[in-house]
């Protein structure tokens, strides 16, 4: 089965999920679904990112933004 016909798992959708749990929730239940697709500019090529890159490309945003504590 592709990932194109894999169906995909939903966290709750009665707001009680928070971004970062959302982000998390797909990380572990959909990681090599596609959550981007798109055609690269200028050429026919199609780019797909997943909700594993996606996830820690999120995680790493977060810790520049707030750093956990140093590890001394």
């Amino acid at each position: 089965m592709s990932a194109e016909t894999t169906p995909r798992a939903l966290p709750a959708l009665d707001g009680s999920v928070t971004i970062p749990e959302s982000l998390d929730f797909h990380w572990q239940h959909n990681a090599n679904l596609p959550m981007f697709v798109y055609i690269n500019e200028g050429s026919d090529q199609i780019s797909k990112i997943s909700y594993l890159e996606f996830g820690r490309a999120c995680h790493r945003a977060a810790h520049l933004i707030r750093p956990g504590p140093s590890k001394e």
